[in-house]
């Protein structure tokens, strides 16, 4: 069996979010070969871009958190301490709304069925993971001797299984980077302005200055949406109302006939395309120590065996 619980459930949002630990050593200006490597086939609906295949999926720190999470069990069990735990299919496919990468996905279709709230991955899982973190929460809250043991025997997983996955987020730099970029540039900006004369006699609410700030912190509190969080797993499935699905539809039809969702993506895309130009020998040996990381971490959660 394979496990995972709640104690790094910040992993879930490391693939999509700030970089812990940049390993390329020229991503400050370097400059790389003037050949890029072969690129993927662009597709707007599924955000995918040139960096992707550099960065670890979030199904990579999700197995990896399962691979420590079975050595902080067997330390809970060997101390006469029950600890619970969700079960983790390497192989499952993650939510609709997202991207492989933890980036949060956004059309008609999407607004239409879950507003601005993640759609839940298949299976169990998150509920489990949630019932996990949970249990031991309250274990820990409810008593100082659960507490200090799952402490100590979350060092010894740090130990034993250091992540070291969170190493790998020079690309997610770089993507980020190049985000920032294509917001700047004036196709995005002049998109962005006429989503917000589309927008703004459609819904109730104000409409801010980029799609990228959407939904508002108003917003948020008058649909309530919980906790302002919506990428967390607190918040995937949970129901939107009809407020919100419509508020979110004519969002995005906007973002669609003015066009910054294309523009958006095609300037993202071609300064990822830079990017990888002039970095892909840094970017090829990440790629490879993800790829080994990935199958070493699979191999351990199978075998049973965590620490070996």
């Amino acid at each position: 069996m394979v496990f995972a619980n709640g104690r790094r459930s910040s992993l879930y949002a490391i693939a999509g979010v700030a970089p812990l630990l940049i390993v390329l050593a020229g991503c400050s200006g370097a400059e790389g070969p003037t050949t890029t490597p072969g690129l993927p086939d662009k597709n707007l609906d599924q955000w995918v871009m040139p960096l992707d295949e550099y960065r670890p999926t979030e199904m990579h720190f999700t197995v990896a958190s399962a691979v420590s999470s079975a050595i902080v069990r067997a330390c809970m069990v060997d101390s006469g301490e029950e600890y619970k735990v969700a079960i983790v299919d390497p192989e499952s496919r993650g939510s609709e709304t997202s991207t492989r990468y933890g980036r949060k996905l956004f059309s008609v279709a999407i607004a239409s069925e879950w507003g601005y709230r993640p759609a839940p991955p298949p299976g169990s899982y998150e509920a489990d993971r949630r019932e996990a973190i949970e249990y031991s929460t309250t274990r820990g809250e409810a008593s100082p001797s659960y507490a200090d043991t799952l402490d100590a025997c979350h060092k010894r997983a740090d130990k034993e299984y250091p992540l070291a996955v969170t190493k790998y987020q020079g690309a997610t730099s770089l993507a980020m980077d190049a985000d920032a970029v294509a917001l700047a540039s004036e196709e995005v900006e002049a998109a962005a302005k006429r989503w917000r004369t589309c927008l703004t006699p459609k819904i109730s609410f104000e409409v801010p200055r980029s799609p990228i700030d959407m939904p508002t912190e108003a917003m948020r509190e008058k649909l309530g949406i919980l906790g302002g969080d919506l990428t967390s797993m607190w918040s995937a499935g949970s129901t939107a109302s009809s407020a919100e699905i419509e508020t979110a539809t004519e969002d995005a039809k906007c973002r669609r006939e003015s066009g910054f969702s294309q523009a958006y993506y095609d300037a993202s895309w071609d300064e990822q395309r830079e990017q990888v130009r002039k970095h892909a020998d840094e970017l090829e040996r990440a790629r490879k120590a993800i790829q080994d990381d990935w199958a070493d971490a699979v191999r351990r959660l199978h075998s049973g065996n965590a620490t070996e």
